[in-house]
């Protein structure tokens, strides 16, 4: 199971503030205005100095990445009609083996 982020997004309108000055890194906003984090005790610091309890300079909110999170299980349950044709075909073929070996007895 992939880490869970949070997105930190540059929420002021002064000029200038382009980073966050935390524990002693200068954390620069990116593409969008904002940059990804993973640590839950860095995204609450971050939310009491500059977020909602602070001076609401930024937003701090959960961060859903696409792309780590998993991916591949497409389920159908007869929803589509090639899953019904398949199916039909299937129980055909099911039958046909079912009568053969009946008749063999």
């Amino acid at each position: 199971m992939p880490k869970k982020k949070w997105q930190v997004i540059n929420n002021s309108t002064r000029p200038g503030f382009n980073s966050l000055e935390i524990d002693g890194k200068k954390r620069k906003f990116g593409q969008g205005n904002r940059f990804v984090i993973d640590s839950p005790v860095l995204a609450r610091d971050i939310d009491k100095t500059y977020g909602r309890n602070g001076n609401q300079s930024v937003a701090v909110v959960p961060y859903n990445d696409h792309q780590t999170r998993e991916l591949g299980h497409i389920y159908s349950f007869g929803s589509s009609p090639s899953f019904a044709k398949a199916w039909d075909a299937f129980k055909k073929r099911q039958k046909k083996k079912v009568k053969r070996a009946t008749q063999k007895r």
